[in-house]
């Protein structure tokens, strides 16, 4: 809350200090950990998103605020600090949604809400265009991941364009494959990823859903090597790699790298996430073909699956300091 100086300083001072902290960019980065059980909604059962596990302490899910580096935190005080930063919030969010090209006709923006030691505090987030990163306290062999989950504060599941997972290289150790196996039902972070990769890929989370994966063990080049691509598609190559997807948390920024060609990591450790994608593919054997033969019996009347290989279907973001 703030102090009683504070309150009485001149409008504008106070509102170039809110406006230090409030979100100025159409597309966040949110972490949250997901309920091991789903709670059943209208719309049949959901899987409810609580506090980010902090990375340095990933015994602890109770602190909304402490280690959690999602871009809400930033302002999420100030919808409940007092009612002039209230209805500066308010103009700002609106700001925003006017800003969208193209507008839409209702508010984007879902107001979510937590208990932080009895005091509400409440926040906004995007589900069209945000990233949503899942920190799985559960890898049990029914788990992957879902484009639509119960925010929090609200009864009814929301549908996300952009979730993501955070890449761990030690995913990459092929003594935990038997020959010929693909662990789909493993009770394990590689059975996981595999079970959300094959979601992915037989359409089970809808049109214009994107699943990314955050690799920390990569960074983007100030200058990405030339493609050399053919001189009539030149043009549209340039254009293409000029903007990146970015998406910015509370401290940090997730900018879309499309192949290795546009970032270095250490040589020593070459585990990245293009790596692990190119394994699953040809030592796993996770590719289209297997996708296809393992589709259910109701799936297997539908269309060819739209992708060639992972990288197609996973899209790969480095973290850069802001």
């Amino acid at each position: 809350m703030p102090s009683a100086s504070f309150s009485h300083l001149p409008c504008e001072l106070r509102e170039m200090v809110w406006a230090a902290s409030v979100r100025d960019t159409q597309r966040a980065a949110h972490f949250f950990t997901v309920s091991a059980q789903p709670r059943m909604t209208a719309a049949g059962p959901g899987f409810e998103l609580a506090a980010a596990t902090p990375q340095d302490d990933p015994a602890s899910t109770e602190d909304w605020i402490m280690g959690n580096p999602s871009a809400y935190v930033k302002d999420a005080m100030l919808w409940t600090a007092c009612a002039s930063s209230r209805i500066f919030m308010s103009s700002q969010y609106r700001r925003l949604w006017q800003a969208m090209d193209p507008r839409p006709q209702t508010d984007p923006f879902v107001t979510c809400g937590f208990n932080r030691k009895g005091e509400e505090w409440r926040f906004k987030v995007l589900p069209s265009k945000d990233l949503f990163c899942i920190r799985p306290l559960s890898t049990g062999a029914s788990w992957h991941v879902y484009s639509r989950y119960m925010l929090p504060g609200k009864r009814e599941r929301v549908a996300l364009t952009n979730v993501a997972l955070e890449y761990d290289p030690a995913w990459l150790d092929s003594s935990i494959v038997k020959a010929g196996e693909v662990p789909y039902a493993a009770d394990s972070p590689l059975g996981f990823i595999i079970r959300t990769l094959r979601a992915v890929a037989e359409g089970g989370m809808g049109p214009g859903f994107n699943f990314w994966l955050i690799d920390r063990t990569i960074r983007k080049r100030e200058q990405p090597r030339p493609s050399s691509p053919s001189p009539e598609d030149s043009d549209d190559e340039d254009e293409k790699r000029s903007e990146p997807v970015v998406f910015h948390g509370r401290d940090k920024r997730y900018v879309h790298i499309r192949d290795e060609s546009e970032c270095t990591w250490d040589a020593l450790k070459p585990a990245t996430a293009f790596r692990f994608l190119d394994w699953l593919q040809v030592e796993v054997g996770l590719n289209t073909r297997s996708m296809m033969e393992h589709r259910t019996r109701a799936q297997r009347s539908k269309p060819p699956l739209p992708y060639r290989d992972l990288d197609e279907l996973v899209m790969v973001l480095c973290e850069e300091d802001l």
